[in-house]
Parts: structure tokens; sequence; C-alpha cells
């Protein structure tokens, strides 16, 4: 991974880039246009103006959606969770809880998954999940221990897969912003509260960038609201590693960009 950090006026923009891959530690690198990126973005100027908080139609691209889903799965999609009344409550199978342009399948036979793998540690072939098929939930993530990993059985994934659809990326978005650079997601299990948030927002106005960038933005809300305003997916794909806490597992994702609607406003931080 690579972070560059800039400053704009007394607030720091970082940017970061980041490979994860399965393999030796000399089979993938960075390359230039990743570098370019990470520098561009951290240099880009960010509009020096207050944001107009307010619901605004989003575009979030595929790092942010990849958070957001990642943090859903772990957080209300498995045995573990649903064990909780009030998650069972909301969350239960045969329930429409997002948007018909959204389907997410946990599969660890996916090619060169980071999270990835074929058998667990009893030997047994690991099989694809369908967790949300067309918005309806059909499946929670089974508690499971990979042949590589060692400590009690858990209920994670290894590849999240999110269908792509049928809207280039450039044309998600008429109006509104498009949320770049995911940052870190926050849902309550109990409220099913939702804070997003984004490096950039970026304006568009009649389906054309107007120049105006803002940083550190946050999308707030329900998970479920949010969800079910999902209007659109993007024909093309992202792929992202993972590795954190709680559990320091690997796991990846390949997902679109989505549309949807939600209540925007300049990430708040404590005093």
């Amino acid at each position: 991974s690579l972070t560059r950090v800039a400053w704009n006026g007394t607030r720091p923009v970082v940017s970061e880039v980041a490979r994860a891959w399965s393999g030796g530690a000399d089979d993938q690198d960075l390359d230039d246009a990743d570098l370019a990126a990470a520098r561009d973005h951290a240099l880009a100027l960010m509009t020096p103006s207050a944001f107009p908080d307010g619901d605004h139609r989003v575009a979030l691209d595929p790092s942010v959606v990849a958070l957001v889903i990642d943090t859903a799965v772990r957080t209300l999609l498995t045995s573990t969770a649903a064990r909780r009344p009030e998650v069972a409550r909301r969350m239960a199978i045969g329930r429409r809880i997002a948007a018909p342009a959204v389907t997410v399948v946990d599969d660890p036979l996916a090619p060169r998954a980071y999270g990835g793998f074929v058998f667990d540690d009893r030997g047994e072939r690991a099989e694809p999940v369908k967790l949300l098929d067309a918005g309806q939930m059909v499946g929670v993530l089974p508690p499971r221990r990979r042949a590589r990993d060692v400590g009690p059985l858990v209920a994670v994934p290894s590849h999240l897969t999110v269908a792509a659809g049928t809207v280039a990326a450039s044309a998600l978005l008429d109006d509104g912003f498009e949320l770049e650079g995911g940052m870190s997601v926050f849902i309550d299990p109990s409220s099913d509260r939702t804070v997003i948030s984004a490096a950039r927002a970026r304006e568009r106005v009649g389906g054309k960038r107007t120049g105006r960038l803002y940083a550190d933005i946050e999308l707030v809300g329900e998970l479920g609201t949010l969800l079910a305003a999902v209007s659109a997916a993007s024909t093309e794909t992202d792929t992202f590693g993972l590795r954190g806490e709680p559990d320091g597992l690997a796991r990846s994702l390949t997902v679109p960009a989505l549309r949807t609607r939600g209540a925007l406003r300049a990430r708040r931080r404590p005093a």
C-alpha cells in the first residue's frame, strides 16, 4: 500500500492506494498509474466553501461500496448476528432488505481471491453462499474455519461479489455527488443506523462534473433505507483485499459502483 498526504489549508487530505493478492510476495506491485492516482487525489484542489448538507442523489465508487458490503455482511448477515433478536427481526430469510439491483454472493472459490479457499479445515469442499438475491435475503454466512487458519469457528466472508449492473460508471449520475475513497463504515446492529465516510465528493450537474470537490464527507441514515434506494449498478467492477480487526482473516470483494440516495454532510469529528 501507499499513502499520500497533502495539506488543504489546515486540513490534511489523505489518499491511499493498496493491492492484495494470493501468491508470493513478489507476484504483484503497484504500477505507475496507481502511484499517479494516489498523488492526484491527494493534490486535488478542494472547493473552499461549506458542503451543502442535505438529501442528495449519490454514486458510491467501488471502494465505498466494498466497505459498506463488507461491514454489512460481517455485522448483520452471519449466523452469529442472526441470533440477536433485534437483527433477526429485520433480517429474516425471505425478507426484502435491499433494492432489486443488489445481489450478493460469498464465493470462496473465486479465482485468485485474496480471501478464497477450496477446502475447509474438515476437508470439505467450499461452496458459494448466496446472501442477497435481487434484494431479497436468502442466506447467512455459516461458522467455518479455513484450512490455513487457526482459532475458533467464525462466520466471516471469504470473497464477496456484488452483481454488476447495466449502466456505465460514468453515466450513473446526472445530478448529485460522486463519493470516492471509502474511509470507514459504522453500522449499529441494534438500530440499523449507518455512517459511511468518504475521502471526497465530486459534484455533478446535468451529467457533467462541475469541478467542485469536497473533502471528508459522510453519508448517514439507516442501512436498509440506503440499500432500498439503490437504483443502478455499474457494468464495471473493481476488486479489493481486506485484512483487519477483529479476526485478522483475509477477505476480498468484487463490486461495482452503486447509485442511491441519502443524507450527506461534512464529516463530523470529535472535539
